[in-house]
């Protein structure tokens, strides 16, 4: 799963996504 918007990710896996967001 791509990580397109911050504030989706953070609701939904914040650190799934901080770990790819970057």
């Amino acid at each position: 799963m791509k990580c397109e918007r911050l504030l989706f990710c953070y609701q939904m896996t914040f650190s799934h996504c901080d770990s790819r967001a970057q």
